[in-house]
């Protein structure tokens, strides 16, 4: 289930990029990890107070980081375009879009936090159904009306997606907010009490969380900048090995990599309740069942992506894209299995507090990233191939010097085991919270695939595509900070709740929210400041700066609300309401996120404006539920 709920939220997004795909001129690339990390350790540790002073340390800086990069963009949003493009056209539409885009980080700050928090607690379940509501039965749809039927175009896409956002945050808020963090402790059992809240104690869990969430977050932005290098040495080659190398890393996205990110969440609740709970040796245990499930999983996922090229053709894609997209895929095959060992690998250190490894292991592998691509695509000839065959070595170097350093590191001592049987057992159970953990992600990153494909059946595809994809790339950029911050949540709520500290639990939660509100506000100021400029970064052409600066209210508010619900969902992790989160998920982006985009982008004909407010609807629908439904009415010493 925890697979499942962070998946449904990752396939939102997918969806939102197949649906710009649709158009004449198809393209996109489409943190939870530390506030899941520190609330998932205090729940774990019994700690409920800490972990829900982990929420509002986490929902604070949220909130600072959300403000910050709001105020950010809004202060660029004439100028981000031309970053991307000189295309006149497109820099105006990237500036219309700019109010909206802001919006959406600003929003989506918060839904990150909140998803971390929802991990940490173990609420993948519930996460998933919140991601649904808002990204599907909110954001997708309103997305397709307001830009298909209102004909907003790609705005009407990112409204769609604004919309998602806003729900889910909302949701995730509610059910955060509602939770009994005396109760989350009883995964594991009960220990220490913290009898009170100071304002040192409340120090101290920011602290540990930011001492999470800034690696953490590291960790994220190396890992995504890989990706865009290996894209831009292959855009280099022409227009069909870049449209065909985006592609195919879109596909293996939605179809794989998505996936096992979810499934790997799973061990948010399990390794960060058992470090808490001081059962060190079952930390271990768990990650090599994930691990040992993963590698199985991947074999299927490999032949799906044998059959990239034959899939994309059903898809009505260009044939000669499709093939080079096929021969792409079948290049990053070896990373698929490399990837899996590396989210374990990652989920190990990061329940045990043990960031810094990850971070400096990233920051080697991406330094010899841009070399390596040069060599293998420019000088080999392996071409559009050889960037395909550095991704998978990358991760494989990875997995070699995170394995290196669990083997002789002193600080995995107690808990790396060797090989198991115990490993090979509980599968069943183990599936139980990876499945909802998955569908919370990938519902959120298939919505976002359908709103660009939506995008690409509006008038004047190639700009409303263009801008959209700037909107996308600039709300990933800005959900690295929210995705920390969740991940630093889960953590915290686990480890409490682990070690039988419902207070120190509910403290972790109480301070991820307000540090992510704090991130939150600070993003939506500087998207809002930045909105005419911003786009200049990204094009040259005014009609796509002034359509993304008329975005990046829309995009301030999604970012802000995808913050909360990010850190909601990491306490839900931490707290094991994997099945809770998947079902959240589920009804927010698909019954309420997809169906609103469709509604605001085509029917009231607001264009991507309409798609982007569909996403956001469904971020609202997450976070009130997630906010209302699980976190205010939890019972931290039941937990």
């Amino acid at each position: 289930m925890v697979s499942l709920c962070c998946s449904l939220e990752s396939w939102t997004f997918e969806i939102i990029v197949i649906l710009s795909g649709a158009l004449a001129n198809p393209k996109l690339q489409t943190s939870v990890l530390s506030i899941c990390t520190r609330i998932s350790n205090e729940l774990g540790a019994g700690s409920s107070k800490a972990a829900y002073l982990a929420l509002k340390v986490t929902m604070f800086l949220a909130f600072l980081v959300g403000l910050s990069e709001f105020s950010v963009l809004m202060s660029l949003w004439k100028v981000w375009g031309r970053a991307f493009t000189n295309v006149h056209e497109v820099l105006t539409h990237v500036i219309s879009m700019m109010p909206i885009l802001a919006t959406s980080v600003f929003i989506n700050s918060f839904q990150t936090a909140f998803q971390g928090v929802a991990r940490g607690c173990g609420w993948q379940k519930l996460g998933a159904f919140i991601n649904l509501g808002s990204f599907y039965c909110l954001g997708v749809p309103l997305s397709i009306v307001s830009a298909f039927v209102f004909h907003l175009k790609a705005k009407g896409l990112y409204l769609g997606i604004v919309l998602a956002l806003t729900v889910q945050v909302v949701c995730f808020l509610l059910v955060t907010l509602r939770a009994n963090w005396e109760k989350e402790v009883s995964f594991l059992g009960r220990k220490s009490r913290m009898k009170g809240v100071t304002r040192q104690k409340v120090m101290e869990e920011m602290k540990k969380q930011l001492w999470l969430a800034g690696p953490l977050f590291t960790v994220g932005v190396l890992q995504y900048s890989m990706q865009v290098i290996s894209v831009m040495f292959v855009g280099h080659l022409g227009e069909v090995p870049l449209s065909g190398a985006s592609l195919a890393t879109s596909f293996a996205s939605v179809t794989g990599f998505n996936l096992l990110m979810g499934m790997a969440s799973a061990l948010d609740t399990l390794c960060g309740q058992s470090f808490g709970a001081g059962q060190h040796h079952m930390v271990g245990i768990h990650m090599q069942r994930a691990a040992f499930v993963l590698l199985f999983v991947s074999v299927f996922l490999a032949i799906m992506l044998v059959f990239t090229k034959h899939i994309l053709v059903a898809m009505h894609q260009q044939v000669a894209i499709a093939e080079e997209a096929g021969v792409y895929a079948l290049y990053l095959i070896p990373s698929l299995f490399a990837y899996g060992i590396f989210q374990c690998q990652l989920k190990f250190l990061q329940t045990q507090n043990i960031v810094f490894p990850m971070v400096l292991s990233s920051a080697l592998v991406a330094s010899l990233h841009i070399p390596l691509c040069w060599l293998l695509v420019t000088k080999s000839g392996f071409g559009s191939k050889g960037a395909a065959i550095e991704n998978s070595v990358s991760y494989w170097i990875n997995v070699l010097l995170i394995g290196l350093y669990v083997k002789f590191s002193s600080s995995c001592e107690k808990s790396r085991t060797g090989f198991s049987k115990k490993a090979l057992q509980n599968i069943p159970e183990f599936l139980k919270i990876s499945i909802p953990s998955a569908c919370m992600l990938c519902l959120k990153a298939w919505t976002f695939e359908i709103m660009v494909l939506l995008s690409g059946l509006l008038p004047n595809p190639q700009l409303e595509t263009s801008v959209l994809s700037i909107c996308l790339n600039t709300f990933v950029l800005a959900w690295m900070i929210p995705f920390g911050l969740s991940s630093a949540a889960c953590t915290r709520v686990s480890n409490e709740l682990g070690a039988g500290n419902p207070q120190a639990a509910s403290l972790a939660v109480r301070v991820a929210l307000c540090v992510v509100l704090a991130e939150g506000i600070i993003m939506v100021l500087l998207m809002i400041l930045l909105r005419k400029i911003w786009g200049n970064l990204y094009s040259s052409e005014t009609e796509v700066v002034d359509y993304v600066a008329a975005m990046m209210p829309f995009l301030a508010i999604c970012s802000f609300l995808d913050g909360i619900q990010s850190v909601l969902s990491g306490i839900a992790r931490g707290s094991g309401w994997q099945k809770i989160g998947a079902i959240v998920n589920l009804g927010s982006f698909y019954f309420v996120g997809v169906p609103s985009a469709v509604v605001l982008g085509f029917v009231l004909h607001m264009k991507g404006k309409g798609l982007w407010l569909g996403i956001v609807s469904a971020f609202m629908v997450q976070v009130i539920l997630f906010g209302v439904i699980i976190t205010i009415r939890t019972s931290w010493e039941k937990e």
